[in-house]
């Protein structure tokens, strides 16, 4: 059983959202990256797939504007979010393109910022070419779908973590990973019942919209500790 978990608040993306993770702690903050116009802004965007009927687009938009945690208007410029996190909070970059990494590399180093660098993607080319850039950020590939050899997308990916969707994790899994010296992130975990058996499971670490819960879960574990800036 690990000793420490590593804790991230999911999607940051939002002023509001950035601020109530600093209020309770949150040792990493994740945030979405995406380069738009000459600039990198904190945005997932909405789903590609496109609805064929009015009610699934009516459906689709509520869903995108109420749970996709983007802001309703102007999105936030990525720089001004690493200048108000630096020194209080790790970052979690989720890149959502290729063919940006030189310029995200750049853009944190302009900005001066102070505290770890994880970068996270599904898009596993972009891990990989982070990890060539600077070895000192923690590269970390999702994982949604159960292929036959989960540890060699990591290992092909050149990834220090994997973060796998709570559907996929399992014990043995999270062993196989070990074995080869990989993390483990779980997504998205926002109760402490399944945030406790993932840790008596062993994973590394979670994704979850309310880290004050997890924090608090550990507090009461004997010998556990929270992982990261705090």
């Amino acid at each position: 059983m690990v000793l420490y978990l590593l804790i991230v608040g999911h999607r940051g993306n939002t002023w509001r959202i950035i601020k109530w993770y600093l209020k309770v702690n949150t040792p990493v903050i994740e945030v979405d990256a995406r380069f738009i116009n000459g600039d990198f802004y904190a945005l997932h965007g909405p789903s590609s797939i496109k609805r064929a009927s009015i009610p699934g687009k009516i459906m689709a938009l509520i869903d995108y504007r109420f749970f996709y945690r983007d802001p309703l208007f102007k999105p936030l410029r990525l720089r001004d979010i690493l200048e108000v996190l630096s020194g209080r909070a790790d970052v979690m970059l989720d890149v959502k393109q290729l063919g940006v990494e030189e310029k995200l590399v750049d853009l944190v180093e302009e900005t001066g910022y102070k505290g770890r660098v994880y970068v996270t993607s599904e898009l596993h080319p972009v891990i990989r070419r982070i990890k060539e850039l600077r070895r000192d950020y923690v590269t970390i590939a999702s994982i949604n779908i159960l292929a036959i050899d989960m540890v060699k997308i990591a290992r092909d990916a050149g990834a220090d973590m994997v973060s796998i969707h709570i559907g996929l994790v399992n014990k043995r899994l999270i062993e196989d990973y070990h074995r080869e010296n990989i993390g483990v992130l779980a997504w998205t975990i926002n109760d402490v019942e399944t945030a406790g058996r993932l840790y008596s499971m062993g994973v590394d670490g979670i994704v979850t919209d309310r880290p004050d819960l997890m924090i608090k879960m550990l507090n009461k574990l004997k010998g556990a500790r929270v992982e990261g800036h705090i």
